[in-house]
């Protein structure tokens, strides 16, 4: 997709990229830290020593990153007496029913099993567990409190239920936001079970980070106004156990495109990632590249790109979308376990 904009001309002396993915040089899922990375700004600062390049955020990729609730969050009362961790009664059914194979105090809650179960006295398949007992925080905050994992589970706090996904399925995250005040003992119960394959449960919050999305759009519109182009370079989270139902931007890296695109300014959508994304935008800015995970030296080959020095070809292995309703989400496999 290219409205003329590309090679960007001599005359850009202004250029501002914006977004994470435009200094982060990621190099996809199974690859090392790399040597020597060439971010897409080195490499264009490089390539255009008399452009004068300038960088804004625009969005911060996991903002609200959920992280493990630590054990000195949680805790239990045994025979009266305050105990950290969570007590854990493991099943070897997925009902929970009759009296479990094992007990015992889980500090957190962070397992994944794969070639092994939990205990030597359950079956690797066809089990379940119960955390019980109570979380609590130092001071008062808001928190997105939540599981990710795949198979089924459930999480209720003061024993109403407020995440429901026990029918088996794909891995995925969810949470809920709750305002938490110092000190003050709740009360907790997650229930997970596990059928067959990987296995993979972990009780999660986001606390406040001060982070506002907004007003880091608001400084990029406001950058974008002393610059002759723009160049967004946006990006996806992907891997194994992390299928994506949705095939938009996330961390409203969309509402940042937009944004500048509303500028009038001649903006450019750099994309990184390993598979299609949906691009509902595409008709606001004026040219689209798919640079995937470009390597260690991609920020150099990138900047090729823009300038001319190579042509893209414009070849693309797979199909972009419009819109996930074109696509079957879901289908039926053999349940081999594998992620």
């Amino acid at each position: 997709h290219n409205k003329g904009m590309l090679p960007l001309r001599p005359g850009v002396k202004n250029l501002l990229l914006a977004g994470e993915d435009a200094v982060a040089a990621r190099l996809g899922g199974y690859s090392g830290p790399g040597n020597q990375k060439v971010s897409i700004m080195q490499g264009l600062q490089a390539a255009m020593p008399n452009t004068q390049i300038s960088y804004t955020a625009g969005y911060k990729r996991n903002s609200h990153a959920l992280v493990t609730v630590p054990g000195k969050a949680l805790g239990h009362l045994k025979n009266g007496v305050w105990q950290p961790g969570l007590e854990a009664a493991y099943y070897c059914n997925m009902e929970l029913h009759g009296k479990p194979v094992v007990e015992r105090a889980d500090r957190t809650v962070n397992f994944r099993w794969t070639l092994y179960a939990p205990d030597e006295k359950l079956n690797r398949d066809f089990f379940a567990v119960r955390w019980a007992g109570y979380l609590q925080t130092d001071k008062t905050e808001t928190v997105s409190l939540g599981l990710e994992g795949n198979d089924g589970y459930r999480l209720y706090l003061n024993d109403t239920l407020v995440i429901d996904r026990w029918d088996k399925q794909t891995f995925y995250t969810a949470t809920v936001t709750r305002r938490l005040v110092a000190n003050t003992r709740y009360r907790l119960k997650i229930e997970f079970k596990e059928p067959v394959g990987n296995a993979a449960v972990r009780l999660v919050w986001s606390k406040a980070s001060g982070h506002n999305p907004a007003l880091l759009r608001q400084q990029a519109v406001a950058a974008a106004k002393n610059a002759d182009a723009v160049v967004v370079v946006a990006g996806i989270h992907e891997g194994e156990f992390q299928d994506r139902a949705l095939l938009g931007l996330d961390f409203g890296q969309e509402e940042l495109i937009n944004a500048l695109a509303a500028t009038g300014k001649p903006v450019t959508v750099l994309l990184v990632g390993g598979s299609a994304i949906t691009i509902p935008w595409l008709q606001k800015v004026q040219a689209v590249a798919m640079v995937w995970y470009p390597g260690e030296e991609g920020g150099h080959g990138v900047a090729d790109v823009l300038t001319g020095k190579v042509n893209p070809a414009g070849r693309l292995p797979i199909t972009f979308p419009v819109h996930e309703a074109q696509l079957p989400l879901s289908y039926w496999h053999l349940p081999t376990g594998r992620g």
